[in-house]
């Protein structure tokens, strides 16, 4: 094998074999000596055939194979997953142990030979035998008494499952399948069975899965017997079973109707069905069952139930015949009835029926009676019906006896036997007038007519008849009737007053009264119908009242008739002005009587103005400024009036000064006020009010000029004059508003914008309309500026890295102000145009620098590499350093620019290269018993060499290895030692970092053939253990000798718990108490593990006791601790411990059951017990707390509070009870329990009774032993059913009520409410007062006493009388609130009252209050009316009151309509017309301020409202008086607000415009319009403050302009801006090539396509590109040229190279006398054929695309070679 390098490869080798190698040199074909010769054998053959064999039960797995050649030792490897296990052998088997189940494994056999392992060796697959199934359940199917057997599957191929059902019986029931369940069909009814199930695929089996056991369907029980239970409505029933299993058994009884009844028995086969309804037939039947499933119900058995007790009796009892029916509803399954009548003796009568009903006659009356009905049934008869009760008709009451008093007859007589009430009546002529109906044995009877006989009976009536027969006849004759049409009236002339009135019929004469206002009481007695009364007195309201004399009774009076008396005249009027007003006070002495005022004020102009009253004081208002009037008065009663003139004039207020203007002068804030001077004035008063705040400023003077200085600027103020005369003020004069000059901000805001050439000025808002221009001038000279009516201002247009100055300009209507502001800024700052870059090996950081710019900026330098990351940095110097780069990454780079004002981001011409990655994927392949180790990796792209090197772990000794591959070999490694290997990748003179550090044990201990020094290797070891175990059973220590070791101990039912440690010792926990564990360990290393067991066992601490019980014995304080026995334990001790002082008794026993005595009462106990074996101590069982019994209560103590019937028990804390049971019980029957927790409580006990208190302490488990009994005596019962009876004429009332318990006397008290107080002491339950006074109320209080306690007053009942005229009639208007309040003096015994209001029309109401006022909230607005009062109570009504007068305010004005004037920002607010308006007053309100108008027409203009502001607009109506409420709220908006100019950015990519401006106030969208080519077009229409434009005209100037809108009005149009839209992109592209041109100095290639396309480029965009127009240049000249000549057949062969891009070729032979040949071909050969001989050639080509052809000529060769001379061999000329 022939070789130029100095290494070769061998292939094709046998296996196993030994080869001697020789190495030999050649040179120029001649071999040179061989080298010494070298042995070498190959890898040994992979044994095969493999063979296994393996043991389903132990997991054991036997290999077998061949011996090959070449193979020293065999290492066997089985894996299954990440589980290996190996065996090493010299032979051919080995024995791998515990395979896990249901597992595939791989089993490979590697030769092993002196230098090579064998290197294809073989797997063979073998699958390990299932595992047992888990989670084994299985589900009971009822209906069919099928169970389905479910279990975990092991989800592999070919498993197939039995499933095992097995009762006690040996009844066997199976089923199989491949899934994860199956059913088991034909399972015996009421047995236990249990069910297994095994896995098994072709060759094995496994163990049988954990036993589940299920019960199935119980067996159908057998009925034996029903026998009813008569007296208990329950049925006892039995029945037989056969099922074996413990069972449930339901009986069913199901009656006629569906309804069901159930009983349910454990451990017997009987049970009884209780609560069975009467009278219905049932069927029984019985079911057994289980937790699971209910067999079949047995065979039914029918019974029918007693019959029911009647129901629904009633009782008839008839009041003329004194026969008494009785009936009821049919009961079901009833024969026959009987009906018995109980009395006070016992049985009175009985009746028997086969149907419902029967009669009892002749029972005596007023008797009460009770019926049972009983049914007779099939088996058993029903129970008494419940008892009704009735009573048989009242007997007639006796000794009736009458009392009459004006219209009123109180009746009274003798009780009558069995009466529950009582019906009197009254008859006159036959006729039915009057009647009454009490349960008491008096009543009264109303509704008499005067003048009349009338027949008085009563008769007595109960529930059975509700009237007997009447009594004995009382004849009563009533009072004469009341005079009719009394008509009083006064002679003005006499002062007499004349009364006449109606007679009335069986009158004998008249009694007259006139009671007047002030107390006075005149009378006159006459047998005629009329009075004549003089000498009243003046101005004094009479009340005429008559009264008819009769023979027996008098008639009461007659209502009152008013009479008034001749009015009194007042002698002085005095007049009060009002500054500023146009009202004047009259008032004078108050005179007295109930008389109206009219007094009128007449102007020497004609002017009549007047006011009424019935007061001493009355104001007129209306009057004329600047006048003289004289006043007169007119007096008028309801008789008639007077009208005088009296002493008095006045002169009006001053009129208001008029033609009122404001002068203001510009820039010195002063402002002359001027007015028409008014005749008659004193001085005048002049204001100027700054609308800002208030604040006011004043000037008087006697002139018609006043000047005001120093007013604050940029403020609107109000100006106003007041004349003044004799002490009055006149109204002001109209207001005058002015704006003064504007104020200039003290100091401008300046905000920059990143890569912006504007700034943002703003300044504090200075008020008024100002229009502000702000300019900005550079230190280069350098101005811009800009103009706004706002509080900002954006300047556009200026220089990068310039210093700017500001001045601001003020331009009002009135002037303007230009002065310099302290404000200055600095613009962005240039950027560089050029940076370096420097990288560092190793790092991933990059320095940046650039030449200086200047300037306070902050650079911050992105590179963004071409994969997307992107790092930075961020200096202030000309320098930076980026890290965080990615390796092998290139860079661009951008550069932010930022100062104070702004930033600036730009690409920057410069891109770098990142060093090298770190090589991936770092391995490495330790070649077994060489020490070499072959490091291996991933190429990285671009690299040029890789050093790489190993360092020793013990003392960090170095080797290296460089290479340009992937792969570097490490020999001579140290064995045992730990080699960290890393790799480095170089490029362009930088390095990578280091790759990932990969760590390599150079030997393996368990297999190392290293030579083992002292405690070098403990794992070969095998560790010796010592096992601690301490009383903590679920905790084990371990110790033994170094090593990384993994202890697993296994328990004896199969617990297995580990612990893993690098140290000498290690701890388990989690041990099961009382169980024996045995210890296997395993030891391993990166390179593998080894487990086995180690000869150590122990047995842990014993359980603590389960189930422990305490027994408490109730009485004895004894306690009995019970607990179940643990196997294996010597000894118990128990404890309990006393709860209040940790006090221990101990109780030691080797059974299962200790005793304590003597516990302490009311204590918590808590019992535990332990269990101790072989020294070792139990965990203390759980904790059983018992609460020993309560002690006995004692010092138990009784309080009775004789104000109620509440009860206080106390005693002292009776140790160990939870609470306290206390048990009442009274003399009379009454007893109750209560529980409490405290050691007291009140009670509330039923009143006159004497009680007896004892009581129970308890721990919710056992009570204490009974109290001593303590006795106690409630107060008397308050007494009940309270009535008062009343006259409310005659001043007499009464009271009754019902006896109470425990009572010795009653206290009945009246009183009335100004203290007039009635008493009455009794031992009976009524009493009777006289002379009570007339409109009074009195509060009657009944008390019951004994010889401890007064009992609380019964419920209080009120006599009331009749009330009291209302006077002093009052009404106040409310004009904020258009609500007119009317009150009155309250009247005594007045419980409501009427208030009449009449208006003109029909508008008449009547309001009805409880209170002396009432809202009138419902009068018509502006309308004038008269009201009245009239008192009232349950009984009787007053007179009504005197008239009072009521002018109500204006309406409120309806119809508001506001439309907006766009043009001028006006708002005309229109309305419907108000009654009672004199003029309006309109008001428009913002957040921002306000604006007002007033008209006394329905329409006016708001003006100066603010831009862009929602007003909420409103509408008074006023009149002389007062205003109505404000109109209903109209919203409207004013013109929105001029935008400013947008901020227009271009997006070159996208031929789109994205413009944002500020939102402004009132804008509901917005407008952009754009100009160009002479045409408008809307480009932008939106509701947001931006919005991009696409698909602008290229190359195109656009002017734009935005608009603000609502739904009503467009703003004003903004200032226009200029927008560059995208370059075009250019057309029409063409080509053009100059193929002899020299293409290497245009800088294109021969045989290339070039893509041609023209960039159009403005001021910001350059991405217009042309579409792409196709360039290709010639093709290559041909390389390579060579000619050769055959003499023998005078051909020339010319040759040469493909040259790119050429498609044919032409080749030119020139001979050097003139003859010419070509050859054409598409190849790279031509051959001439037809050349002379002895000429010289020249030879040149031809190359020709199917685009061009080039003419390339070649200079030909000097020397002659003729052709076909002796000796040619080659062409010249050819290059």
């Amino acid at each position: 094998m022939q070789q130029q390098n100095t290494q070769c490869s061998l292939s094709n080798l046998t296996c196993g074999q030994e080869y001697t190698v020789v190495v030999i040199a050649m040179h120029a074909g001649c071999p040179g000596p061989a080298s010494q010769p070298v042995n070498f054998t190959t890898a040994p053959c992979s044994p095969e055939p493999v063979e296994t064999q393996l043991n389903c039960l132990s997991g054991s797995l036997n290999i077998t194979w061949q011996l090959k050649f070449g193979a020293i030792h065999y290492q066997a490897m089985v894996q299954g997953g990440n589980n290996v296990m190996m065996c090493d052998t010299n032979s051919t088997s080995c024995v791998v142990s515990n395979l896990s189940c249901g597992n595939n494994y791989n089993v490979t056999v590697v030769a092993q030979g002196q230098t090579c392992n064998c290197s294809q060796c073989k797997v063979k697959e073998i699958s390990t035998a299932p595992c047992p199934p888990t989670n084994v359940s299985a589900t009971l199917e009822c209906s069919s008494n099928n169970a389905v057997v479910s279990w975990n599957s092991q989800n592999a191929l070919g498993v197939a499952y039995s499933a095992q059902a097995l009762d006690a019986q040996g009844s066997l029931v199976s089923c199989n399948t491949t899934g994860s369940n199956c059913a088991l069909i034909g399972l015996q009814c009421g047995s236990n069975y249990s069910v297994t199930v095994t896995a098994s695929n072709g060759n094995c089996s496994s163990l049988p899965s954990l036993a589940y056991t299920f019960i199935t369907v119980p067996c159908q029980p057998l009925l034996s017997a029903v026998q009813l239970l008569c007296s208990s409505d329950s049925a006892s029933v039995t029945w037989t079973t056969a099922s074996a299993t413990p069972e449930q058994y339901e009986v069913t009884a199901v009656d006629d109707q569906g309804e069901t009844l159930q009983c349910n028995s454990s451990d017997v086969t009987s049970c009884q069905v209780s609560s069975l309804q009467c009278g219905r037939q049932y069927g029984f039947s019985v079911t057994a069952s289980n937790k699971l499933c209910s067999s079949a119900p047995s065979a039914t058995i029918q019974s029918i139930a007693a019959p029911c007790p009647p129901q629904n009796v009633t009782i008839s009892v008839g009041c003329e015949n004194s026969t008494t029916s009785i009936s009821w509803s049919s009961s079901q399954g009833a024969l026959s009835y009987t009906a018995k009548v109980l009395g006070a003796g016992g049985e009175k009568a009985c009746c028997s029926s086969n149907t419902s009903s029967c009669d009892i006659t002749s029972l005596p009356c007023g008797e009460m009676y009770n019926v049972t009905v009983a049914a007779k049934g099939h088996t058993c008869n029903s129970s008494q019906s419940s008892e009704t009760a009735f009573k048989t008709g009242a007997c007639v009451p006796l000794h009736l006896s009458v009392s009459y008093n004006f219209d009123v007859a109180l009746l009274s007589w003798d009780a009558a036997k069995g009466a529950t009430n009582y019906t009197a009546q009254a008859t006159s002529n036959q006729v039915l007038t009057s009647t009454c109906l009490t349960n008491a044995t008096d009543c009264f009877l109303t509704s008499f007519t005067c003048g009349k006989i009338y027949n008085v009976t009563v008769s007595a009536g109960n529930s059975a008849c509700s009237n007997t027969a009447p009594s004995d006849t009382y004849a009563l004759m009533t009072e004469p009737c009341l005079p009719s049409n009394v008509h009083a009236s006064m002679d003005y002339n006499t002062l007499t007053a004349n009364v006449s009135w109606q007679g009335s019929d069986a009158a004998i004469g008249y009694f007259l009264v006139l009671d007047g206002q002030n107390g006075q009481s005149i009378n006159c007695s006459a047998t005629a119908t009329s009075c004549v009364i003089g000498g009243l007195p003046c101005g004094t309201v009479f009340s005429v009242q008559v009264r008819a004399l009769g023979q027996q009774f008098n008639s009461s009076m007659t209502s009152g008739v008013s009479l008034t008396s001749a009015p009194c005249i007042p002698s002085t009027v005095q007049t009060q002005l009002f500054s500023g007003s146009d009202a004047v006070l009259l008032s004078w002495n108050y005179t007295g009587g109930e008389t109206n005022f009219t007094l009128s004020a007449m102007g020497i102009g004609g002017n009549e103005v007047s006011c009424s009253t019935r007061q001493n004081n009355c104001t007129i208002t209306g009057l004329l400024c600047g006048e003289q009037y004289n006043v007169s008065l007119t007096a008028t009663t309801q008789e008639g009036q007077i009208t005088i003139p009296v002493n008095a004039s006045f002169n009006t207020c001053p009129c208001a000064p008029p033609h009122v203007s404001v002068n203001l002068t510009y820039g010195t804030q002063t402002a002359t006020l001027s007015w028409e001077n008014v005749s008659g004035v004193e001085r005048y008063v002049s204001s100027a009010t700054r609308g800002s705040d208030g604040a006011l400023q004043h000037c008087n003077t006697t002139g018609s000029v006043c000047q005001f200085t120093s007013l604050t600027c940029g403020e609107m103020y109000n100006f106003t004059v007041t004349a003044q005369s004799n002490g009055y003020d006149s109204v002001p004069s109209k207001t005058v508003q002015v704006h003064t000059a504007p104020c200039i901000p003290s100091t401008v805001q300046t905000q920059l914008f990143s890569g912006s050439d504007a700034v943002l000025l703003s300044w504090n808002y200075t008020g008024g309309e100002t229009n502000f221009t702000l300019s900005a001038i550079g230190i280069g000279g350098n101005e811009v500026s800009c103009s706004t009516r706002q509080n900002n201002c954006t300047i556009t247009g200026l220089l990068c890295g310039e210093q700017y100055n500001v001045s601001l300009t003020a331009t009002t209507q009135e002037g303007q102000i230009t002065v310099p502001v302290n404000a200055s800024f600095n613009t962005s700052p240039c950027i560089p145009s050029t940076v370096q870059t420097q990288l560092f090996s190793g790092s991933d950081a990059v320095l940046l620098s650039w030449n200086y710019t200047g300037g306070e900026t902050n650079f911050t330098l992105s590179a963004m590499g071409i994969g997307g990351n992107e790092v930075s940095c961020s200096t202030r110097q000309n320098n930076c350093t980026i890290t965080g780069l990615l390796c092998g990454e290139q860079y661009n780079i951008s550069l932010t620019a930022t100062t104070q004002e702004g930033q600036i981001t730009e690409p920057v011409n410069a891109s770098f290269n990142t060093c090298p990655c770190a090589p991936p994927h770092v391995s490495v392949n330790l070649t077994y018993g060489t020490q070499t180790a072959t490091l291996s990796w991933e190429n990285v792209s671009g690299v040029e060499r890789y050093v790489s090197s190993a360092t020793r772990g013990s003392d960090g000794a170095l080797q290296h290895c460089n290479t340009t591959g992937s792969v570097c070999q490490f020999t001579s490694l140290t064995c045992g030692e730990m080699y960290n290997f890393t790799v480095t990748a170089q490029s362009n003179g930088y390095d990578s970092l280091p790759s990932k550090t990969v760590q390599v044990h150079t030997v393996t201990p368990m297999l190392s053939p290293c030579p083992l020094q002292p405690h070098a290797y403990p794992a070969l070891c095998r560790p010796s253990f010592s096992v601690g175990v301490c009383a903590r059973p679920a905790v084990l220590e371990l110790h033994w000798w170094e090593s990384e070791l993994h202890p697993l101990c296994h328990g004896y039912w199969g617990s297995e718990v580990s612990c893993s440690t690098r140290q000498n010792n290690c701890t388990i926990t989690g041990l099961l108490c009382g169980e024996q564990y045995n210890i296997s360990l395993t030891a391993t290393t990166q390179e593998g593990q080894i487990t086995e067991p180690v000869n150590a066992s122990f047995n842990t601490c014993p359980c603590a006791p389960p189930h422990v019980s305490v027994n408490l014995t109730y009485g004895t304080q004894t306690a009995t601790l019970s607990w179940e026995n643990v196997s294996g334990v010597e000894r118990y001790v128990s404890s309990a411990t006393r709860g209040s002082d940790g006090a221990l008794q101990y109780c030691n026993t080797t059974g299962s059951v200790c005793q304590f005595t003597s516990l302490t009462c009311g204590e918590m106990y808590n019992f535990t017990v332990t269990a101790q074996s072989n020294g070792y101590d139990s965990l203390p069982s759980k904790t059983v707390q018992v609460h020993t019994a309560p002690c006995q209560p004692v010092m138990v103590t009784s309080h009775v509070l004789c104000n109620s019937t509440q009860v206080l028990v106390s005693w002292l804390p009776a140790s160990g009870a939870a609470l306290y049971i206390v048990t009442v019980t009274g003399n009379l029957g009454y007893a109750e329990a209560f529980n409490t927790t405290n050691t007291s409580m009140t009670a509330l006990m039923p009143c006159g009774q004497t009680y007896n208190v004892t009581l129970l302490g308890h721990d919710l488990s056992f009570g204490s032993p009974p109290s001593i009994p303590v006795s106690f005596t409630t107060a008397p019962c308050v007494p009940q059913d309270v009535r008062t009876d009343a006259e409310c004429k005659a001043a007499l009332g009464s009271v009754s009520w019902a006896s109470s318990n425990g009572t010795n006397t009653y206290t009945a008290v009246a009183i009335g409410q100004n203290g007039d107080t009635h008493n009455c002491v009794t031992s009976n339950t009524s009493c009777t007062w006289s002379n009570l006074l007339c409109g009074e109320n009195y509060t009657v209080l009944v008390t019951a006493s004994n010889n401890i306690c007064t009992s609380a007053p019964g419920n209080s009942a009120v006599i009331q009388m009749a009330p009291c005229v209302p006077q002093d009639v009052v009404a106040i208007l409310d004009y904020s609130e258009n609500i007119v309040y009317l009150n009155w003096n309250l009247s005594e015994g007045a419980e409501a009252y009427t208030v009449a209001v009449n208006g003109t029309g029909n508008a008449n109401m009547e309001i009805n209050s409880i209170n002396n006022f009432v809202r009138l909230s419902m009068l018509s607005c502006g309308q004038n009316y008269s009201v009245t009062v009239t008192a009232a109570n349950q009984y009787c009504k007053s007179a009504p009151s005197v008239l009072a007068d009521i002018q109500t305010f204006p309406c409120t004005p309806v119809g508001i309509a506001v439309v907006m004037i766009c043009a001028n920002n006006t708002a005309v607010v229109s309305w419907n017309a108000s009654q009672g308006a004199v003029w309006y007053s309109v008001s428009a309100n913002s957040s921002g301020g306000s604006s007002t108008c007033s008209s006394s027409d329905l329409s006016c203009t708001l003006v100066n409202l603010t831009c862009g502001t929602a007003y909420n607009v409103q509408v008074v109506a006023v009149d002389n008086q007062c205003s109505s409420n404000a109109s209903l709220v109209v919203p409207f908006h004013s013109v929105p607000c001029t935008p400013a100019p947008a901020v227009s950015t271009l997006d070159c990519f996208n031929n789109s415009i994205l413009m944002a401006w500020a939102h402004v106030d009132g804008a509901v969208f917005y407008t952009a319009t754009a100009s160009y080519s002479g045409q408008k077009h809307r480009v932008c229409r939106t509701n947001n403050t931006s919005c991009q434009v696409s698909n602008m005209t290229c190359g195109q100037v656009f002017s734009v302009s935005m608009v603000a809108s609502d739904s009503q009005c467009d703003s004003p149009p903004s200032a226009s801006w200029n927008i560059l839209a995208v370059p075009c992109a250019p057309q029409n592209i063409t080509t053009q090539l100059d193929c002899s041109a020299d293409f290497g100095q245009q800088g294109l290639l021969c045989s290339d396509t070039y893509n041609v396309s023209v960039v159009a480029i403005n001021q910001q965009c350059n991405i217009s590109s042309s579409t792409v127009t196709q360039l290709h240049t010639v093709p290559c000249v041909p390389s390579m040229v060579v000619g050769n000549v055959s003499c023998q057949t005078a051909e020339v062969s010319i040759t040469w190279q493909q040259s790119l891009g050429a498609e044919a070729y032409t080749v030119m032979a020139q001979g050097s006398g003139g003859y010419e040949s070509s050859c054409n071909t598409s190849g790279t050969t031509c051959v001439f054929k037809d050349l002379l001989c002895e000429h010289t050639y020249s030879v040149s080509r031809q190359r020709r695309h199917r685009h061009m052809l080039q003419r390339l000529q070649q200079p030909s060769n000097p020397e002659d070679s003729p052709l076909c001379a002796p000796g040619c061999q080659h062409a010249s000329g050819l290059p």
